[in-house]
């Protein structure tokens, strides 16, 4: 077609809604809003050269030449034990969680993969089951579309090599049986 819409989400201190604003006053967009963490807009396709460089050099305005690479923030720090059913229920205490409300991240320190598992009608997925550093504790974890990414290659390829895992806490239902389940963000080898 002769026109694109799209939506974007951004990162902190880069105002992604006042820069399709400004793309829609530049008339570079047929319309467009948002607020600072995230916009849409529907652009022809003869401007999609022009606003590309525009946001783009809004983006270098907003973040500068070099930004500093995203960072992964966490709330807590738990061993493997500490990732439990019972944390998660008080964590549902907390909810309805949004932009206002983020849900907790958490990383579990020097988890030892026990398995590690091809999952999902295509495959993509990795199922883990992970324990503590001395074995004690076992926690399930999602990695959702990661067998075929680096994370996942280095997952299932982990030699024994424990991991700190960054991820929230979900309460997996499977066959009427509630337990604790990571659903993994990113992952990293722990060395020495």
């Amino acid at each position: 077609g002769e026109f694109g819409t799209a939506s974007g989400r951004s990162v902190s201190g880069a105002d992604l809604g006042a820069a399709v604003i400004a793309a829609r006053q530049a008339e570079l967009v047929v319309k467009g809003g948002g607020h600072a963490m995230a916009a849409g807009f529907t652009v022809a396709r003869d401007k999609l050269a022009e606003l590309e460089t525009f946001l783009a050099q809004r983006m270098v305005h907003d973040l500068g030449e070099n930004p500093p690479p995203p960072g992964l923030y966490v709330d807590a720090i738990l061993g493997v034990e500490g990732a439990n059913y019972r944390l998660i229920k008080t964590l549902e205490t907390l909810a309805p969680f949004g932009v206002g409300n983020p849900e907790p991240r958490f990383c579990i320190k020097a988890a030892r993969i026990v398995k590690a598992d091809p999952v999902g009608s295509d495959q993509s997925h990795l199922r883990l089951i992970l324990s503590g550093a001395g074995g004690q504790g076992k926690l399930t974890a999602i990695a959702f579309r990661a067998f075929d990414s680096a994370l996942g290659k280095a997952l299932a390829n982990h030699g024994g090599q424990p991991f700190d895992f960054v991820g929230r806490l979900k309460l997996n239902v499977w066959n009427g049986y509630e337990s604790a389940q990571l659903q993994v963000d990113d992952a990293q080898p722990v060395w020495g």
